[in-house]
């Protein structure tokens, strides 16, 4: 992967590295002491980024949205264009991976998973 996006500010706490193949672009987003930021910040949002012309950004939710299911990482990604568009994608931490094929995002809306992976298991892939 190229050199991530950042900054450059020494308090840098997120990194976002995107290759692009065919129609296909893997975004690899890297988020500093992450298990702190569980504890600090309820919405981390990544650098912006392209595909095809238009523009992203991945969002992790440190506590889900659902007040009944606490406990849980969420991830989407977000559309920050005007127009709804088509995507493909799919999510992936250790082992942990969850997808969709071909779902609209809405105009600068988000698609994702609110439980995408609870807090203990997140903490343990991140000691690994």
């Amino acid at each position: 992967m190229p050199p991530p996006l950042y900054s450059g500010s020494a308090d840098e706490w997120s990194y976002l590295s995107t290759v692009t193949t065919g129609t296909t672009v893997t975004a690899e987003f890297i988020i500093d002491k992450f298990a702190n930021k569980m504890e600090t910040t309820s919405k981390l949002r990544s650098h912006q980024f392209t595909v095809k012309d238009t523009l992203w950004h991945i969002r992790v939710d440190t506590e889900s949205g659902d007040k009944d299911k606490k406990g849980y990482v969420g991830v989407s990604i977000v559309n920050d264009n005007a127009e709804d568009i088509n995507v493909s994608c799919k999510f992936k931490l250790g082992i942990k991976k969850k997808r969709f094929e071909i779902e609209r995002v809405k105009g600068r809306w988000g698609k994702g998973f609110t439980e995408f992976i609870t807090h203990k298991d997140c903490k343990e892939v991140l000691e690994d």
